[in-house]
């Protein structure tokens, strides 16, 4: 696939990414493998790990 990884500041990310992520319905997959096996979570639980 043909993609550039790009650096998103945290707060941009918490406050920016993850709201609209919530508000769209879908999940957010934390520290997949390569066969995209990994945890999944709401974008608001993953939000308040940083802000509180």
């Amino acid at each position: 696939a043909d993609f550039t990884v790009l650096e998103i500041p945290l707060d941009i990310f918490v406050e920016d990414w993850l709201l609209t992520l919530a508000e769209d319905g879908v999940l957010v997959g934390t520290n997949w493998n390569d066969q995209l096996e990994g945890k999944e979570m709401e974008p608001q639980d993953l939000a308040k790990l940083y802000v509180d």
